[in-house]
């Protein structure tokens, strides 16, 4: 490259990629701007011939991919944060003779070949000092035991002793066993595990199902069952019956890799890690850029399942933070409910009520999108009951019955909400939610009425008359499913719905739809509630997507979280509780996101974001067009507002490969649905942040089959 420190700096980068070619020359002439210009060869469709941007003085040019994903500090993270210290107490019985006052050898413990068993010293056994004045039959010495199995690089020996058995079912068995359960059985019975243990019948079980056996247990559930019945356990333990089993979850990754860098000992905290993709450096991410532990850099379609607005490490953020006057709101956090700083309504007239949606005047501050929604829900359900009651007050009956979850105290009223939506997984957002089976298996639930949700075929423009047949027929059940529910004698106090379904496969309706929705709530008298947990925020180009939508009343309630950096609904006046500890917790949300909300709306403004993402989400839609009309065998049905886009792959294996591939081409996007993907990048992704993922992506899809 060539840089003229004059002012004026030029650098000319020949990018070659699979079947793409193009020459990139980079004007920048002031700190601020950069001119970029493209001069491409046939093939080198999805980059723009020119492009202005600001220069983000804190964001990366490019992905930057060193190692595979995840790498291998990414998976020793894993490992350490699932790893369980298992430490078994093996506790034998005493029958009389002398008392063993030293550790034994670990040979009166172990198989004699070593071959039969993992090499480890942590193997053999501590054993405590015998407690005193224990008499004949009494419990003698406690073994700690802590058990670490490890296959790497080998396989057990072919040389097994009598009695073993080994099983192995749909894998392989090589020097890591394949994708299989296993099943190893070990047996004694009328012979000697050593030396020590006479005429005792040893049964050793070790199972693993769902998953990998290799050098890091992958996904599985990893059972040990170790008995000793009716033999002696050491020359010292006489007819002592001996057994312990332990339920072990170990989660890493199978792929091989390198030897991980050298890592602090670990937490042996034990967590569920089966959701983790991998580790992240936050402190080196910039952006719209994710930099993971292996230090590879990812730009980021997905961001925190689509909760950071501005990007990563934006200055504006870092800035607020360390303000001295704001020092006070990120030490102390106030039970809000109760003891609120004295700012607090100042800050909130800044920051929440300043972009309140049309029609609501009031605001309740929250933690996350599922407590927004099921305060949201509780405060339906207040409203209904005193709209009900009227001026009278609760009577006797209801007071007392309440309390035992009865009615008429507790009332059976219902929530309508729709087929595919997801509004959260506490209890009563969890009755709601009906998305994916893995979020309500298992959990008990409300017999509340769930309605179709309309599902459009695309382009649009060539089906407009069976859509709007389909919403009709969706809009008629909800009505019916209304009066059925009243006549059940469970009245639907509310509606909640989203604007775009997000996490059920971004499935979207017209503003007609919508607008007739609310129409019905309002003439069955049932409150009309719009989830803007994922929508909100300014993702469609509008700071609230039904503002898509046209109405001078748009709702009774809406909710918020994940781009807003804290929680909460709004809400008109009349759904306002009665009294005070109605709607309640210890927090009720978190004054120091304010601070850092009002920061993110300032940037908003000042640098007119939602124009932003109203172009970059064209040139975003408009790519994914392109690519499904050149891969139609792969892709289908391109879908999206602003940059809330999305696309169906052929079938969900095809949808989790392309997830994958891409990632490791340095983009970072997520699924949705049975088989979309989903974009959800931050306000501050640009058109050319598009084309450098179009580009990539093109790439995938050219080399799949």
């Amino acid at each position: 490259g060539l840089c003229v420190r004059s002012g004026l700096s030029i650098r000319v980068q020949w990018c070659l990629r699979h079947r793409v070619s193009s020459l990139v020359l980079r004007l920048s002439v002031c700190p601020w701007t950069r001119v970029l210009i493209y001069l491409s060869v046939p093939g080198c469709r999805y980059v723009s011939k020119t492009a202005t941007q600001p220069v983000s003085e804190f964001e990366y040019d490019a992905p930057s991919m060193k190692t595979p994903v995840p790498g291998p500090r990414s998976k020793e993270l894993t490992r350490q944060l699932g790893e369980i210290q298992v430490d078994v107490r093996l506790i034998p019985r005493y029958n009389g003779g002398a008392l063993i006052t030293q550790p034994p050898q670990s040979s009166q413990l172990v198989p004699q070949s070593s071959q039969l068993v993992p090499q480890s010293s942590q193997l053999v056994p501590q054993l405590n000092e015998p407690q005193r004045n224990v008499g004949r039959g009494a419990l003698m010495l406690v073994v700690e035991l802590r058990w670490v199995v490890e296959l790497s690089g080998g396989s057990w020996s072919s040389q097994v002793g009598r009695g073993w058995v080994v099983e192995l079912s749909g894998g392989s068995w090589s020097s890591q066993v394949g994708r299989g359960a296993l099943r190893l059985v070990v047996e004694l019975s009328g012979g000697s595990w050593s030396s020590q243990v006479d005429r005792g019948a040893l049964r050793w079980i070790v199972e693993l199902s769902g998953g990998s056996w290799s050098s890091q247990v992958d996904r599985g559930a990893l059972r040990w069952l170790v008995e000793l019945s009716g033999g002696s356990w050491s020359s010292q333990v006489g007819r002592g019956a001996l057994s312990f089993s332990r339920a072990i979850k170990i989660a890493s990754r199978l792929t091989p890799s390198p030897p991980p860098i050298s890592l602090p000992p670990p937490l042996f905290i034990s967590q569920n890690v089966g959701a983790i993709n991998f580790f992240c450096n936050y402190e080196e991410s910039r952006g719209n850029y994710l930099v993971d532990a292996d230090g590879n850099r990812m730009l980021d379609l997905y961001t925190q399942i689509s909760s950071v607005p501005i990007g990563y490490n934006h200055p504006a953020l870092m800035k607020a933070i360390a303000n001295p006057n704001n020092l006070s709101a990120f030490v102390n956090r106030p039970a809000l409910g109760i003891l609120p700083p004295e700012n607090f309504p100042e800050k909130l007239i800044e920051s929440l009520l300043s972009i309140a949606p049309t029609g609501m005047t009031r605001v309740q501050t929250m933690a996350c999108g599922s407590c927004s929604n099921e305060n949201a829900f509780k405060a339906m359900f207040i409203w209904y009951k005193i709209k009900e009651r009227g001026t009278n007050s609760p009577s006797a009956e209801e007071i007392s019955s309440c309390m035992i979850n009865q009615g008429p105290g507790c009332p059976d009223l219902s929530i309508l909400s729709f087929m595919g939506g997801f509004h959260g997984r506490t209890l009563g957002c969890l009755a709601t939610t009906h998305s994916k089976v893995i979020h309500k298996l298992d959990i008990p639930s409300f017999d509340w009425p769930i309605a179709p949700f309309p599902k459009l075929q695309y382009p649009l423009e060539q089906f407009v008359r069976e859509n709007a047949q389909e919403e009709a027929r969706c809009l008629e059940e909800v009505e019916d499913l209304i009066v059925k529910w009243r006549q059940k004698g469970k009245p639907v106090a509310g509606i909640v719905i989203e604007p775009i379904q997000a996490e059920g496969g971004d499935n979207h309706a017209s503003p007609d739809f919508f607008l007739k929705l609310r129409n019905i709530a309002r003439k069955h008298g049932c409150a009309f509630h719009v989830d803007e947990v994922q929508t909100g925020g300014g993702t469609t180009g509008k700071f609230w997507a039904h503002e898509h939508w046209g109405s001078d009343d748009p709702a009774d309630i809406v909710s918020f979280s994940k781009k807003m950096l804290t929680g909460g609904y709004y809400h008109k006046d009349e759904l306002q509780p009665d009294k005070g500890y109605r709607i309640f917790n210890t927090w009720m949300g978190d004054p120091s996101k304010n601070l850092l909300l009002s920061e993110v709306l300032n940037i908003i403004r000042t640098e007119n974001l939602l124009a932003e993402v109203t172009r970059s989400g064209k040139a975003l839609l408009q790519g994914l067009y392109e690519l499904q009309g050149q891969y139609p065998h792969l892709l289908s049905r391109a879908r999206g507002q602003g940059t809330f886009c999305a696309i169906d792959a052929r079938d969900e294996a095809t949808r989790d490969a392309l997830l994958l591939k891409t990632r490791d081409k340095g983009v970072l996007l997520g699924g949705c649905g049975e088989k979309s993907i989903r974009f959800r990048p931050a306000l501050i992704f640009k058109e050319y942040h598009a084309h450098q993922f179009l580009n990539i992506f093109n790439d995938v899809l050219g080399a799949c089959k």
